[in-house]
Order: structure tokens, then sequence, then C-alpha cells
């Protein structure tokens, strides 16, 4: 109903990222992104969620690449900690 809304795109995201449908995964979860810089907005959520979908996909660089954007707004979350060893472990 409001396609141009960051966080339905995130949810949709993710959604596609449960089914382990990575590349429409992360297509919504993009235009997500794109859509919260618009607005001068970063969220570490979608950032994590593009990192998981991205390693999902098998794609380490783009998954480090958002979870160290994601460490940059929440340094101190836990799951975010052990995603980042999960992308460098190559599990």
């Amino acid at each position: 109903m409001k396609p141009d809304n960051g966080a339905y795109l995130d949810s949709l995201g993710w959604y596609y990222y449960l089914k382990e449908d990575y590349d429409e995964a992360i297509k919504h979860l993009l235009r997500a992104e794109e859509l919260m810089a618009e607005d001068a907005q970063e969220d570490s959520v979608i950032y994590e969620h593009l990192a998981r979908a991205y390693l999902g996909k098998g794609d380490r660089d783009q998954a480090r690449r958002f979870c160290e954007r994601a460490l940059g707004i929440e340094p101190d979350k836990a799951e975010l900690k052990e995603l980042r060893e999960l992308i460098e472990k190559g599990e």
C-alpha cells in the first residue's frame, strides 16, 4: 500500500531473506536503504539485513561492507559483532 515506505520495504526484504530468495531480498532492502538515505536517516537494521542477505548469497565482501556500516551506528550490538565473526570465519 505504501511502496515508498522504507520500513515496509525492509520487512518485505526480510520476508524474502527468510524464504532464501536472496536476490529479491537484496532488491527490496537496497530500495529501503535508498529511501532512508533520501530522508537523511541511517538504519542499522537495514544494513544488518543487507549483510545477512549478501552472506546468504555468498557475497562476503558486500556482507562485510553492510555489517561494518551497521556497526558504525551500533558498535556495541552483540548480534552485529556475532555477524561480523560469522562473515570473517567464512561459515
